[in-house]
This record gives structure tokens, sequence and C-alpha cells, in this order.
């Protein structure tokens, strides 16, 4: 066994004993490691859509969220993110992944207004979404913040003009995205 392998091994068992710099390889390796009956189901699902992905290109992401572990994948599309979804929070009981995927196609016919697609979303026994990679720095690394602000201030702009039912924060009713209240 080599010296990765005898450092999983202590990771499993020992892990207080192990170095820093080998904490966050090991924790990658096990929350990939436990879903790969999820990413051949992943797989199965996108190819049947034309999008094969390359399983040995999973990646854990290094920006990580509070409610999810994110995984980065490479296909035929390009770069896409896996965000599984703890099912004990807000997210999962919202139904999030099926709203974030109703959001993607009511914006995929607007392009003024940039969004990831939604490529697959599951709401069962592990909720996931599978969506489009759109590479991004936080607001720290962003040196002309002004130019931003503007940017974002024009794409609020084209977001208040879509028209659709009722107002306030969206709802998915009878398979449509509409406001919460009419």
């Amino acid at each position: 066994m080599g010296k990765e392998g005898t450092l999983l091994w202590r990771a499993l068992f020992l892990e207080h004993r192990i170095p820093w710099r080998y904490k966050r390889k090991i924790k990658s390796f096990w929350e990939t490691f436990r879903r790969i009956p999820i990413f051949f189901r992943i797989k199965r699902k996108l190819s049947k859509k034309g999008i094969p992905i390359y399983l040995f290109s999973i990646r854990f992401h290094d920006q990580q969220g509070a409610t999810s572990k994110i995984f980065t994948v490479d296909s035929k599309e390009g770069k896409l993110v896996i965000h599984f979804i703890n099912q004990l929070t807000e997210q999962a009981k919202q139904k999030v992944p099926l709203k974030l995927y109703a959001i993607s196609q009511f914006l995929k016919k607007r392009p003024s207004i940039p969004f990831p697609e939604v490529l697959y979303y599951n709401l069962e026994k592990t909720p996931f979404i599978v969506q489009k990679f759109v590479q991004g720095n936080g607001l720290q690394h962003v040196e002309d913040k002004e130019k931003y602000l503007k940017q974002l201030n024009s794409l609020l702009s084209e977001l208040h003009k879509l028209r659709m039912n009722g107002f306030g924060y969206l709802v998915l009713k009878d398979g449509k995205l509409q406001g919460a209240y009419s």
C-alpha cells in the first residue's frame, strides 16, 4: 500500500492525527466514494439526454455551500456542477431543485439574463441538481466594484421587466412558475 493508501487508512480510524494538508484530500475522496451509485444514476439519465459525463473527472469542488455538497464533473457539454442537498435543510423541504429547474427553463427563453441551465434534478432519497458550470469569482476578488454593481443593477432591471402571474417570491402552481400572491 502506497503513502496515500496508508494515509487514507489512518484517516478512517485516526483522523485527528493526519496532517491538515491531507485531510482535505481524504474528505474529498470519502465524499465522492460514498456517492458513486448516485453518480452512475446521474450518468445514465444524462446519457439519455445526449450528455455523456466522464466519471473519472468527478472532483469535490473547492467552494462548498452550507446546505449542500458540491462536485464538478466534465462532460461533452463542458464542465457541470452537481449539488447534493442535505435532506434536513429548508432547501429540500421547499423542493428547491424543482424550482431551480423551472426558473432555468423560464430564463432559457431570455438570453439577456445569465443563469446556469439545470440539466437534471432529483427530489427523492438524495435530492440533487445537475447544472452547467459558470465560472465566477467572489465579490472580494472584484477590483472594480462600481462597474460590477452597475452590471448587477442592469440585470436586476431585466428581472423586474419579466411578466408572470402573481407577485412575491416564486412558487410552482400546476407546473408553472408564478408569484406566490395573486
